[in-house]
């Protein structure tokens, strides 16, 4: 392929996107507000109060203090039972200064003594040192689970937009009880709880993704493969009729001449068997100039479409969503092209689409928690910084599938042009193939026609 010809049909696809992104975005819109509204008719989206949300966030800051002061019980019981543990080896604890002058200021140590006062022997120092370990080790054990039970609420407490209180809250609880709450306005849904605060749900982000974009464009180029051809047919076939029986009558001539002028013996039966084997393949190609639905319906659908059923298996497990799709599809233009090529090929579309949808929809989820729940603390400034690792991940994913998507439908526009083309030529391709002198303009038609069939498989 040329590549001029590439640029051309690149730009046909870049401006067919543009002029149809208004299209697409309404219909995503609307693939998102019918997920809702399906999640509130099966039950699983129950209305709420918007002062629910709110009051998660003030829970969960009674919980952090409820926390801190867990943590001084803790800890207050853990010096007491250290002191108790003292008094019963027998030992009693008291607090010297190290000095400091007259302005004080020194520094506090423990000194241990008998109860009698006088000092401890080197076994019962040994204990008490032991205890003091325990009670060391006890306490930091505290203070991590504290912090670790801190941490975790204030990352909870990060997952939790305020809303205001005209906004229309709905809950979701999933199998092992989880409460997601979201934000639906009747056409964008929002989730306002969870990790996924400020996005998009996915599974509403995965029914926008699986709309087929291209479809409305592929629409177009097959309508217009469909119009090339049926006009094609209309006009060149008579035409080429009556050419192809005067290229017939002028073989027969130059045939008959040769035999009648030659000075040599000529093979009468050799002559008559090339005559009738002429005449067999003229009346065939006339037939098919006659008849379009001989080459359409049993020659180049049949081709395609086992084209596309070949790449049908080796894309997809089971083509489930492929047969699924042709209830559903109107056909395009009624003409000599069969109907169910252009189904399936739309379908096939949309069943890479919705492959495709479930990697990106992850990958915009990600950027979108990147910029949202993920955000890192700067210092004493917390939420301030977008997550980098998150937000990168995301973009590349998403960029890749992109990449896929572009590429499945820069082949099949090409295909789909490449059928138009040899759609409108076919007439003189037939006409063609009788004569030796002709024929290899039919080859190359052919090959471009099982050209058009490799890139569908």
């Amino acid at each position: 392929m040329k590549i001029s010809k590439v640029k051309t049909i690149f730009l046909i696809l870049l401006g067919a996107l543009m002029l149809s992104a208004p299209d697409c975005a309404f219909a995503q819109t609307t693939l998102t507000d019918a997920w809702a509204q399906n999640m509130l008719e099966q039950g699983n989206l129950t209305k709420v109060d918007a002062s629910t949300v709110n009051n998660k966030k003030k829970e969960i800051n009674d919980k952090i203090k409820e926390a801190e002061e867990n943590s001084k019980i803790a800890r207050k019981a853990i010096s007491e039972e250290y002191s108790q543990k003292l008094s019963e080896l027998g030992v009693k604890a008291s607090y010297q200064s190290s000095g400091g002058g007259m302005y004080g200021g020194g520094q506090y140590y423990e000194v241990y003594r008998n109860e009698d006062g006088t000092n401890l022997d080197s076994e019962t120092l040994a204990k008490v040192q032991q205890l003091k370990d325990e009670e060391k080790a006890a306490k930091q054990a505290s203070e991590e689970a504290f912090n670790k039970e801190k941490e975790d609420l204030k990352e909870q407490l990060k997952t939790i937009k305020k809303v205001d209180d005209d906004d229309d809250v709905y809950v979701y609880t999933d199998e092992n009880g989880k409460e997601t709450y979201f934000k639906y306005d009747g056409k964008t849904l929002e989730t306002v709880s969870g990790v996924t605060k400020g996005c998009t749900p996915l599974p509403a982000k995965l029914a926008e993704l699986e709309s087929c974009i291209f479809c409305p464009l592929f629409e177009v180029i097959y309508d217009a493969a469909q119009t090339m051809a049926t006009n094609s047919y209309t006009v060149l076939s008579t035409a080429l009729r009556s050419v192809l029986l005067i290229g017939f009558a002028i073989f027969i001539a130059f045939k008959v001449l040769g035999h009648v002028s030659s000075f040599t013996k000529q093979d009468g039966p050799k002559f008559i068997t090339e005559l009738l084997f002429q005449a067999f393949k003229v009346l065939i190609a006339f037939y098919m100039l006659v008849s379009s639905k001989t080459v359409y319906s049993y020659i180049v659908g049949p081709v395609l479409d086992a084209g596309l059923d070949f790449g049908t298996a080796m894309l997809f497990n089971v083509d489930a969503k492929v047969l699924s799709c042709n209830a559903n599809t109107s056909s395009g233009e009624l003409g000599v092209l069969p109907a169910y090529l252009y189904q399936k090929l739309l379908c096939f579309i949309t069943a890479v689409q919705q492959e495709i949808a479930y990697p990106q929809s992850i990958a915009s989820t990600l950027v979108c928690v990147a910029m949202n729940a993920g955000k890192v603390d700067i210092g004493p400034i917390p939420n301030i910084f977008p997550d980098i690792e998150m937000l990168l991940q995301g973009t590349i994913i998403y960029v890749f599938t992109w990449l896929i998507m572009l590429s499945f439908a820069f082949y099949l526009i090409d295909a789909t042009v490449r059928i138009g083309i040899v759609g409108a030529l076919i007439p003189l391709l037939i006409a063609c193939w009788p004569f030796k002198v002709t024929r290899k303009y039919t080859s190359t038609g052919w090959n471009m026609f099982l050209n058009t069939f490799f890139t569908y498989a």
